[in-house]
């Protein structure tokens, strides 16, 4: 057990009061089942690790040399970059999605991209409306942004393929080290299907 996950900290609650005792996670043909015993004897261990993981997140996302009139993104400015991403491609996740269009590499077509507000983004993230504006306008002058009469979007090459990619793959290895770490605490089971 590594020293992390032995600080003291609340043990979040189950908000549901029947948990279903196994859950699954979709990988490829992989899944991995929740113990929920497991979870409840190891929930602080759990707990620590899921906060380590949503840190290691923002700190990829804050790591993106991108400046905005000379001043590095905030949380806000980065939550809100995410939420357009996310809210303009939901359509994507809800889809088949044709090879040629499955990596960052190639634009998508508009009539694949979901419209994105200042009411979606702030819905989204949980920050007020009004700070949502105002960031917006910020991004938008800096030219990460662009705001149009079907909606805002990022602006294509604003952030280089590059770095992006980059940022994937230190997600993507945070995501793991958490699925790994979750599994040799016995939370999770992996299950070939």
């Amino acid at each position: 057990m590594q020293d992390w996950c032995r600080t003291n900290c609340a043990v979040l609650p189950i908000t549901s009061p029947v948990a279903p005792k196994v859950s699954s996670l979709v990988m490829s043909s992989t899944f991995f089942s929740v113990d929920s015993d497991a979870l409840g004897a190891k929930s602080r261990l759990v707990h620590v690790a899921l906060l380590n993981l949503n840190l290691r997140l923002m700190e990829n996302w804050r790591s993106v040399p991108i400046d905005t009139a000379g001043a590095a993104l905030d949380s806000e400015s980065l939550m809100i970059l995410m939420a357009i991403i996310v809210i303009s491609a939901d359509k994507v996740l809800r889809t088949e999605l044709e090879p040629e269009l499955q990596t960052l590499s190639q634009q998508l077509p508009h009539s694949r991209i979901g419209r994105v507000n200042l009411s979606s983004i702030a819905a989204a993230t949980a920050i007020n409306r009004e700070t949502v504006r105002r960031k917006v306008n910020c991004l938008q002058k800096s030219g990460l942004i662009a705001r149009e009469k079907d909606g805002i979007r990022i602006v294509q090459g604003a952030i280089p393929y590059d770095v992006i990619r980059s940022i994937i793959g230190a997600q993507v290895d945070a995501l793991a080290r958490m699925l790994n770490h979750l599994t040799r605490i016995g939370v999770l089971t992996p299950e070939e299907r």
